[in-house]
């Protein structure tokens, strides 16, 4: 991605390689693989979702990749992010620098943005081709044991008070 100050980025790209995994999820023969992911989805995912998805995935796992090769033409155009988009994009940055002086440069926000969806990306291959059965329940069983241990936390805290 360009820096400096004559360069507002208009476009999150995802890595060139990444494009052929999401043409798989998009196509993927499973319904709830496509029902939860996919571009061509009966809900209508847009690419803008799936980007927040796949950033969200890389930071639950804590790993962000370098993009090797940009993608030419973009993922998405940033006018299509709602401000609550560029919230989650915001914090993700904040959070990955450890202070929020990272907001003033927008090409380094959406890099880290970038670099964390690359991940996720990976990550999310990598489940859906490693594991048999459902997807979908993959995830329920991940979010129930994030309840939980969040339930937990709450009634200790509570306890404590």
């Amino acid at each position: 991605m360009q820096n400096g100050p004559d360069h507002i980025p208009d476009r999150i790209h995802i890595d060139e390689e990444d494009r052929a995994i999401i043409k798989t999820i998009d196509d993927h023969p499973e319904a709830d693989v496509r029902q939860l992911l996919s571009f061509n989805a009966p809900a209508n995912r847009s690419r803008k979702e799936q980007f927040l998805y796949f950033m969200a995935i890389g930071v639950a796992h804590n790993t962000k990749l370098p993009i090797k090769k940009r993608e030419s033409g973009g993922f998405f155009l940033l006018k299509d992010l709602k401000p609550e988009d560029n919230a989650l994009i915001d914090a993700v940055a904040v959070w990955h620098e450890g202070k929020a002086d990272v907001l003033s440069d927008r090409s380094k926000v959406l890099e880290i943005a970038e670099g964390y969806a690359h991940a996720g990306v990976r990550f999310v291959a990598d489940s859906i081709e490693s594991q048999p059965g459902s997807f979908l329940k993959k995830i329920e069983l991940n979010l129930w044991s994030i309840y939980t241990k969040l339930n937990q936390e709450s009634n200790a805290n509570k306890s404590e008070k």
